[in-house]
């Protein structure tokens, strides 16, 4: 665990890439298959695509029936999953053709899903987020590769920073303090799921790190290190797996989301943003 940064890190800046005046981007993926930058705007209910290999800051926009909160890639297939309001669809952006997997899944409560990855055994988990209040009433869910769909937390606010690799899995919600009987950590803890593979989010929880701004979005790299977007912290940090800070990631904007790597050989950062908290 660590919660402060060295002086001896490395320090780059960020460019801007696409003009695309998105109000909430988030979830930056690469398609291999296609060649192409995805992500999502929540508040703009769209989903985006653009090809490095084009004309500078070419940008398609699909638009969607409600907000989206993640997306992941399917496969072979070409086609994604993707997390929208209430419940999972398939997106086949090819023909527009939206197909839902899973009916409402908070049916009555003032939430939406949110933030969400693939774990290491190809199930997609999202975490729910609270539209309006402070009340953690959402949850996080798993999409198993059969299409059935598991609870794996409850009395969540809004979940962010999901992701994995052989340490476990990666967390972030203000309202969460840990699965111990005496509360820890703070509302900008990043928590670590060791045990994910065997017990999901019902085993024990270690603060892996007390971030220095509100953790958003994160990715874990070939080294096993998790980088880290903050939210209004105008940066993406990567973090050791003890928690130090290796790099920062200066972005020209505020509030920073998410962040990919893509193109040739995956040398590219990509990192979305938001117009306003």
């Amino acid at each position: 665990m660590a919660s402060s940064e060295p002086s001896d890190h490395f320090e780059f800046q960020a460019e801007l890439c696409v003009p695309c005046g998105n109000k909430l981007g988030e979830c930056p993926l690469w398609d291999d298959m296609r060649h192409k930058l995805c992500w999502i705007d929540i508040q703009g209910k769209s989903f985006w695509q653009h090809d490095p290999l084009g004309p500078a800051g070419n940008a398609q926009c699909f638009h969607l029936p409600s907000r989206p909160g993640s997306f992941c890639l399917t496969g072979a297939d070409g086609g994604y999953i993707i997390a929208l309001e209430t419940g999972f669809s398939f997106l086949d952006v090819d023909s527009g053709e939206l197909t839902p997997i899973t009916e409402d899944l908070e049916p009555g409560l003032r939430t939406r899903l949110n933030d969400g990855r693939v774990d290491c055994q190809g199930r997609f988990v999202v975490s729910g987020c609270v539209d309006k209040g402070d009340v953690p009433i959402s949850a996080v869910y798993r999409l198993n590769t059969d299409l059935t769909v598991e609870r794996l937390l409850e009395n969540v606010r809004c979940g962010n920073s999901i992701c994995f690799s052989d340490a476990g899995m990666f967390f972030a919600d203000p309202a969460f303090r840990g699965t111990d009987s005496e509360p820890v950590g703070t509302a900008n803890t990043i928590w670590r799921f060791a045990d994910y593979a065997s017990t999901g989010m019902a085993g024990p929880s270690q603060v892996f790190v007390n971030a220095a701004g509100r953790p958003d979005g994160s990715l874990i790299d070939a080294e096993g290190c998790l980088w880290n977007a903050e939210f209004g912290g105008g940066r993406v940090v990567r973090y050791l797996p003890d928690g130090s800070v290796s790099m920062i990631v200066k972005a020209p904007v505020r509030y920073t989301t998410c962040a990919t790597f893509g193109g040739a050989e995956l040398q590219t950062m990509y990192i979305t943003d938001a117009s306003a908290p």
